[in-house]
């Protein structure tokens, strides 16, 4: 099994090189991961995005994550986002996400369903729409495997995007973003992944496609520790 999925994860990893003749971009995230109670999380992380003629997207994100059942997850998150215009300015937008997680566990696969409402206010530079900055509804699989006596956690998500509003582009899925990663997993508060990410727009007029190597780091603060008997 574990061949398998070191296979899968090299063969994923050179077709998206291989057959992709799109943008690439480079994505930087660190955060600041805090369990307040043992189903209240609190999260909050940096992201920028850099192209090829330097940071394109750069955007904060504070997030509240609510564990209902243990299959059964809620999160908020509120993010200020700050694009770069085609005149090399930076123009703000909100963004409010709505997240519900469905999750299961079989032996050493764990599989996940997100699905996301995103809601964008305060937008004030001028484009198209916008999959990534405006209205839009997501639904996420990902499936991921917990390699024994490994410190690597291989992972494959799928990731269809809907715009729900009115007009010319509306009620359509606009855009698929498919990843594969790994995370390291390792003794003490940090945590490290990696990942490659490709952005595909659909039934959008000239689009453009994404070819996405994601760095992250979070460091953990556990003010919950649980009790041991």
């Amino acid at each position: 099994m574990k061949n398998l999925i070191f296979t899968s994860f090299f063969l994923f990893s050179i077709g998206f090189c291989v057959h992709s003749q799109n943008n690439g971009q480079l994505w930087l995230e660190t955060g600041l991961k805090t369990k307040i109670t043992r189903d209240l999380a609190i999260n909050a992380e940096l992201n920028n995005r850099i192209g090829n003629n330097g940071l394109s997207t750069s955007f904060t994100q504070l997030s509240v994550k609510y564990k209902v059942f243990k299959w059964l997850s809620a999160s908020l998150d509120y993010r200020i986002i700050s694009k770069k215009q085609e005149n090399t300015n930076y123009l703000n937008s909100n963004r409010i996400n709505a997240n519900l997680g469905l999750s299961h566990k079989q032996n050493r696969f764990y599989g996940n369903f997100r699905l996301r409402y995103q809601y964008a206010y305060g937008r004030i530079f001028n484009s198209n729409y916008e999959p990534d900055f405006d209205n839009a509804i997501r639904f996420r699989p990902r499936i991921k495997y917990d390699i024994e006596n490994s410190i690597f956690t291989p992972h494959l998500s799928t990731e269809f995007y809907y715009n729900p509003t009115h007009g010319p582009l509306g009620k359509r899925f606009n855009k698929i973003r498919t990843a594969v990663g790994v995370d390291f997993e390792i003794d003490g508060p940090h945590e490290f992944g990696l990942q490659f990410i490709y952005d595909k727009k659909i039934n959008l007029p000239d689009p453009t496609n994404y070819l996405i190597l994601k760095l992250s780091y979070a460091y953990k603060i556990a003010f919950y520790k649980k009790n041991k008997r």
